[in-house]
């Protein structure tokens, strides 16, 4: 989860389970970015 929580960006959308946490990793990687 961790190593895709820049590349699963895109499978966020396609998968639901991880859109929550997806989504919370991406935008602090954003945040810090």
């Amino acid at each position: 989860v961790r190593p895709y929580a820049t590349g699963s960006v895109s499978l966020g959308s396609a998968e639901e389970p991880y859109d929550s946490d997806m989504t919370h990793s991406y935008r602090l990687t954003e945040g810090r970015l």
